[in-house]
């Protein structure tokens, strides 16, 4: 077996995509699988439907919206819905490496003390996304050069 024959079979990235908006799912989809070495297993709109997939799949990958509905809660209640989703879908898949995306700065902070592995703005290049997902599909580690706070 040479060594171009180990490139061709790589196995993709394993990820579900978790946001209440159809169509940031469909556009994070289209990206990663326009890119290579991503499979999107699911696009999910809520947190029933996610944790339908997580048990049933066990992704290597977790982008998550954590306004997503079923976790939405006033300011002071979403730290603790959120923390209790993340460990809970740790639980049943030990080996998941969550992303928070969203589009508001504030969520920032709560989605660190939840335990999530790294972060995204919604308005960011697809660029920043894409680079650190490829690192972690070259280096299949749960990031453990991300300053958790």
């Amino acid at each position: 077996c040479n060594e171009a024959d180990n490139t061709m079979n790589i196995t993709p990235t394993k990820i579900v995509i978790a946001d209440s908006n159809a169509d940031v799912r469909a556009a994070l989809q289209l990206t990663l699988e326009q890119m290579g070495g991503f499979t999107v297993l699911a696009g999910v709109q809520d947190s029933i439907e996610l944790f339908s997939v997580i048990t049933s799949e066990c992704p290597q990958i977790l982008l998550i919206d954590p306004e997503l509905s079923g976790v939405k809660m006033p300011r002071r209640g979403i730290f603790s819905s959120l923390k209790e989703l993340l460990s809970t879908l740790r639980r049943i898949c030990p080996t998941l490496t969550i992303f928070c995306i969203s589009n508001l700065t504030e969520n920032q902070n709560e989605c660190r003390l939840a335990g999530i592995d790294g972060y995204f703005y919604k308005g960011d290049p697809p660029d920043a996304l894409i680079a650190r997902l490829q690192t972690y599909n070259k280096v299949g580690d749960r990031y453990s050069h991300i300053n958790r706070r």
